[in-house]
């Protein structure tokens, strides 16, 4: 009776550990999917922050109305002022999301010598593809960011009804630069098969 165990005799080159990938392009194409899986996240919490946002611009606009329509009475009521200061607060989770999308963007481009031209990436898009939706989402939350940081600013401090219901109808009408941004996130999401 042998004191070792007998090993069975098995083929190295069938085993492979999945930390130790045959190619650099599956590392490459694992940290492409990781880099992106980043991004969708943080997009989740800029969505998140946006609906809050609605909330207390509502908010203020039901204060600040009351207040304008009503002589005597502060034009910054307490109310106010902490929906404004909450504002603030989802205007640095705006900045978050935009400065990981840009470091996302220059994670991937780093990556760009470890693909081929023509190397699909996710289902069907290739290197280039991949650079320039998150080139777009950038662009987008850097437009999105500058109405909405300045929004938050002012919000509190109208003077009048007309431009109190400009900022709240500007804070929940840009549809048009979400639902572009929205198809960008959701073709990810479907090329990376990430659940929604």
């Amino acid at each position: 009776m042998a004191t070792t165990p007998v090993r069975q005799n098995t083929s190295n080159s069938k085993i492979k550990s999945p930390r130790t990938p045959g190619f650099t392009g599956t590392v490459a194409s694992s940290r492409v999917e990781n880099i992106i899986y980043s991004c969708i996240e943080q997009h989740r919490k800029w969505k998140s922050a946006v609906d809050k946002g609605s909330q207390f611009c509502n908010a203020i606009s039901n204060a600040k109305l009351s207040t304008l329509q009503s002589e005597g009475q502060l034009p910054y009521p307490e109310n106010v002022i902490l929906y404004c200061k909450n504002m603030r607060i989802l205007i640095t989770i705006f900045e978050d999301a935009l400065l990981n999308a840009e470091t996302c963007l220059t994670h991937i481009k780093s990556l760009e010598s470890s693909f081929e031209a023509s190397a699909v990436i996710g289902q069907t898009w290739n290197f280039q593809k991949i650079v320039s939706v998150l080139e777009t989402i950038v662009t987008s939350y850097k437009n999105e960011f500058c109405t909405r940081s300045h929004i938050s600013e002012n919000i509190g401090h109208t003077m009048s009804t007309e431009q109190l219901k400009l900022y709240v109808r500007g804070w929940n009408s840009m549809m048009d630069l979400e639902r572009d941004r929205e198809l960008q996130f959701h073709m990810m999401m479907y090329e990376f098969r990430f659940s929604g």
